[in-house]
């Protein structure tokens, strides 16, 4: 199985010879409507296209020394993090697909009785969207400042109570969110680049 494939998900290669094979399973059995209908969606829609990273590995890197191994991991994170990546066209999917991975991180110095000397947290939000059309995203934070204020774009979609209400700290976004309106009205809302894997905010974060 391919890595990069998430458990359910085949890959575009599987979905291209499953086609092909029902293709040829109509030629043989003399099928006309289904050999039509093949050739109507292949030239309407194109090949299956596949939610799934695409990569080109360019070169490899390594190091005796472990420290600075994390120390380089740790300079790319935050170059691509400040990088500005902006949705410049408007593609269509046959089907829309979004994506948001928390990621909490704790480091904690200990002494040699394990007794905590110092310990800090945050928590990275990663987005990755397959989008259609050049759409505007809103995210919904349980921001303690937002309480009592949880609404959605649409009359039918019923908003999502929660009791577990945080203190954002120290937030950082990536450049396609629009700082003013979140400064504003604390709305995090943004144009995210098209199937990029982005890190969409960053922040530190206490019981209220």
């Amino acid at each position: 199985t391919w890595p990069y494939t998430r458990p359910g998900q085949v890959t575009k290669a599987e979905r291209i010879t499953n086609k092909l094979s029902q293709f040829a399973a109509y030629a043989i059995q003399g099928d006309y409507q289904g050999v039509k209908e093949f050739g109507s969606d292949l030239k309407k829609l194109g090949l299956p296209v596949e939610h799934a990273p695409q990569i080109s590995q360019l070169f490899k890197i390594g190091s005796q020394n472990y420290e600075d191994m994390k120390q380089f991991s740790v300079c790319v994170e935050e170059a691509l993090f400040r990088l500005p990546a902006h949705r410049d066209r408007a593609l269509n999917y046959k089907m829309e697909e979004v994506q948001i991975t928390a990621v909490d991180e704790l480091y904690v110095d200990q002494n040699s009785t394990g007794g905590v000397i110092r310990q800090i947290a945050r928590v990275r939000l990663f987005f990755l969207g397959f989008l259609s059309g050049m759409p505007d995203v809103e995210l919904g934070v349980n921001d303690l400042v937002r309480q009592g204020k949880e609404v959605v774009g649409r009359h039918d979609i019923i908003p999502v109570v929660t009791e577990e209400w945080i203190r954002l700290e120290a937030v950082e976004f990536h450049s396609c969110v629009q700082q003013d309106e979140y400064e504003r009205t604390r709305t995090i809302k943004f144009k995210p680049p098209d199937a990029c894997y982005i890190e969409l905010m960053r922040f530190r974060v206490r019981p209220p």
